[in-house]
């Protein structure tokens, strides 16, 4: 029917607008968390692999990171538009662990929100809660998502992973 035409036509048209201010605006009042990028440099120094797995569309995480200029320390950056669901399924980090030809047993995902210790839980990766970001406003106490691990800081991921003796 014309109604149902016109919703998805204005659905579009709004989706659109919203991508292309948000590509215009993308790195405005976003920063990257203190500490996090030495942590990225010693893991990259370490040999470990990297990846970005996130809701947003991929070439928009890639432009953020170029933005932040970050992008050189992840191997594999992958968005909500590369699979069939999102997030908590673990679509995207199956894909990003098989890219990266890592075993999700020896894999850490750390997550702002509950959708994304779901997702770890369900591949098998150990899910790793960071107080950092907007998850916790959005999704209560980050001591009920059942998450591995909670950390405080970005810093505390480098003991973790020597806790845990991941192979690099």
């Amino acid at each position: 029917d014309d109604t149902k035409a016109l919703e998805v036509s204005r659905d579009t048209k709004l989706k659109q607008e919203f991508i292309d201010y948000y590509h215009n605006h993308i790195c405005d009042k976003t920063c990257v968390y203190d500490g996090f990028t030495e942590v990225l440099k010693k893991l990259k120094e370490n040999g470990y692999k990297t990846a970005v797995v996130t809701g947003k569309y991929t070439n928009l995480a890639k432009l953020l990171l170029d933005k932040l200029k970050i992008s050189q320390y992840f191997d594999y950056v992958i968005g909500s538009d590369l699979c069939e669901h999102p997030k908590p399924h673990p679509c995207s980090l199956k894909k990003a662990l098989d890219k990266l030809n890592v075993d999700s047993k020896d894999s850490i995902y750390l997550g702002d929100h509950i959708n994304d210790i779901k997702a770890a839980l369900a591949c098998n990766a150990y899910a790793c809660a960071v107080r950092w970001g907007y998850g916790e406003g959005d999704c209560g106490k980050i001591e009920t998502w059942k998450a591995n691990a909670i950390l405080d800081k970005p810093q505390d991921l480098i003991p973790l992973i020597r806790k845990l003796e991941l192979k690099t």
